[in-house]
């Protein structure tokens, strides 16, 4: 089965998942062909950045993947 990324992206879903390890799901990510929107580093450097950590990624097949670490509990 093939399927056309770009013309999927318009109607691709969007689905949030949540990790104790961020950088260990970003390194898996790219390596099995996740685009990257905007990256772990790129997020803690913005502007009015959230106490998470958090990372953007598009899979292969055009669907968007947003990757939260919660901050720590106190």
């Amino acid at each position: 089965m093939t399927i056309d990324s770009a013309a999927n992206t318009a109607n691709a879903t969007t689905l949030a998942l949540s990790t104790h390890d961020i950088y260990a799901v970003y390194a898996r990510a790219v390596a099995g062909g996740h685009q990257v929107i905007m990256s772990p580093k790129e997020a803690a450097a913005a502007e009015n950045y959230p106490p998470e950590k958090e990372m953007i990624l598009v899979e292969p097949s055009g669907h968007r993947l947003i990757v939260i670490q919660p901050p720590p509990a106190d």
